[in-house]
């Protein structure tokens, strides 16, 4: 809790303001400045909080609950467990993927995001808020 109070929160956010709005790389560029800054914030927290604040059209909150949905389509392997979310690659590649769909039903991913946890949820794994 000490390393969060000692974090210069304003100054975080205003420097990420060149990449509101923009594309998926550049949200990419911005998670990756607040996981640099906040030390222990993975992918799926630094993209929910980006999210939370107002900033992510194509960041994915991926979770258990996104990773097998995409299986259920068939488009994550049947293998992959939640636990290699960590792992840069295997989430860019989701995130990806769930851009894609998001395109094709003509929403955000955070949107798309929303509805799978909502829909998805198990007594294990609450669905985030969906506002």
């Amino acid at each position: 809790m000490k390393l969060a109070r000692s974090i210069d929160w304003v100054n975080l956010i205003q420097g990420l303001e060149k990449f509101s709005g923009g594309s998926l790389e550049e949200e990419r560029e911005a998670r990756t400045r607040v996981m640099n800054r906040t030390f222990g914030m993975g992918f799926k927290t630094a993209s929910d909080f980006l999210k939370d604040i107002g900033f992510s059209k194509h960041l994915a909150v991926l979770d258990s609950r996104n990773l097998n949905f995409l299986k259920s389509l068939g488009l994550a392997s049947k293998n992959l467990k939640a636990g290699k979310l960590s792992n840069r690659r295997i989430y860019c590649e989701l995130e990806d993927i769930e851009n894609e769909i998001a395109n094709q039903l003509g929403t955000t991913v955070s949107e798309l995001d929303e509805r799978i946890m909502t829909y998805t949820g198990t007594t294990e794994e609450l669905p985030h808020r969906t506002s």
